[in-house]
């Protein structure tokens, strides 16, 4: 016969188990592409994650850039070239510090669930006073 105690952990096991398995799990991925005129070879890769039911985390990646560059950097809606709004909130996005080499990366950490289909982007900016010109932008493409 089961204690009531062990009954609460087993309902608590299955409780949990279920709300595992609803959570939508999606990962969506790109490569960077130069754009600008001037903004070198930069290039690299991206990632947006499901992290829960509302949150993502998205991910970039760059390389052959300006050693000290600082680059903002956004998933926007929409593809490369027709750049919606930002998903999320822009201040959740900490700029790209590229180092000596030429590389950098950064995290953001966004309070919306992972969108399951449509078009979506990442693209890296020049600098914060000239959010206008882009110098690498990928779509990004649901994985499998």
């Amino acid at each position: 016969m089961r204690s009531l105690g062990t009954e609460i952990v087993l309902g608590l096991l299955l409780a949990g188990t279920a709300v595992a398995m609803t959570v939508p799990m999606s990962k969506w991925t790109t490569t960077l592409a130069p754009v600008s005129e001037g903004s070198g070879a930069v290039a690299g890769t991206a990632e947006l994650d499901s992290t829960g039911t509302a949150t993502s985390t998205a991910r970039v990646s760059i390389r052959g850039d300006r050693p000290g560059a600082i680059r903002p950097w956004h998933v926007h809606h929409g593809p490369c070239g027709q750049d919606g709004a930002i998903l999320g909130s822009a201040s959740d996005y900490p700029p790209i510090k590229v180092g000596p080499g030429g590389t950098g990366s950064a995290t953001a950490t966004l309070d919306v669930p992972t969108p399951s289909t449509g078009d979506y982007l990442v693209n890296v900016h020049a600098s914060a006073a000239d959010l206008s010109t882009i110098v690498a932008c990928g779509d990004l493409h649901m994985g499998k």
